[in-house]
């Protein structure tokens, strides 16, 4: 289960996230381009993404490889009217349960989902990140690929506490948009080694993990409870 907090937080920044800029540095456009590369036939894919918002991702992967076809699956609806190329198919659903086919995509790419998939304790929500990993592999065809960025904290007590502290303030209705705090943002990070070993030991599926840097803003640090946190990416094959 997912707790209603989580639709409602994309729901009001629904503005935010059908900006182009939000996926313009995403390191998994050039990760998608190597690997697209380096195919020896460029067939036609199938590629799918979780949480596209307005499919700005989706249109630069269609700047490198323009006859596949693109699914934006995304659990608000309102991103449907701003979808940034019409050629993208928009499905409403969940990574936690999206009633696709079994080995629908070539691709799949997710970015800053895991961490949002809030249950109604820390349990649940860890049950839905691996539920969501789950997912990912049962929908990717073999020798497809997996690409995901997440903010991750590399400590594991720091990633529990922010979700309890976030868990707190939904109740008390702190807002700080500056510090992206609202009663509608509950988050549970997890650490890289965690999120390795998710894709490694419950999926057994070869990963490559990155840290990939960017400038951290003060705010950020503070967030984080001064603790060291980055983007780190997946690269994953079946």
């Amino acid at each position: 289960m997912q707790d209603p907090t989580v639709e409602k937080l994309f729901t009001e920044q629904i503005e935010h996230y059908s900006k182009s800029k939000t996926a313009g540095k995403s390191p998994l456009i050039e990760l998608f381009n190597k690997w697209y590369a380096a195919q020896p036939v460029k067939k036609k894919l199938e590629i799918g993404e979780f949480g596209g918002a307005a499919g700005q991702l989706l249109a630069a992967i269609d700047n490198i490889c323009h006859h596949s076809n693109l699914t934006n699956i995304e659990i608000v609806a309102g991103y449907e009217r701003n979808q940034v190329l019409k050629k993208i198919k928009f499905i409403n659903g969940s990574v936690l349960d999206s009633n696709l086919p079994n080995s629908s995509f070539d691709v799949l790419v997710m970015r800053d989902v895991l961490h949002h998939l809030i249950g109604q304790n820390l349990a649940e929500t860890r049950a839905n990140q691996l539920k969501a990993l789950k997912e990912i592999k049962r929908l990717l065809r073999p020798e497809g690929i997996v690409l995901i960025e997440e903010l991750t904290n590399k400590s594991a007590f720091i990633c529990k506490l922010i979700y309890h502290l976030s868990r707190i303030n939904s109740k008390i209705g702190i807002r700080a948009p500056k510090w992206e705090i609202s009663p509608n943002t509950i988050v549970a990070p997890l650490t890289p080694a965690e999120l390795s070993s998710l894709f490694a030991q419950e999926l057994k599926i070869q990963t490559k993990t990155v840290l990939f840097k960017r400038p951290r803003p003060w705010r950020s640090w503070l967030t984080h409870l001064f603790s060291a946190y980055g983007k780190y990416i997946v690269v994953a094959k079946k």
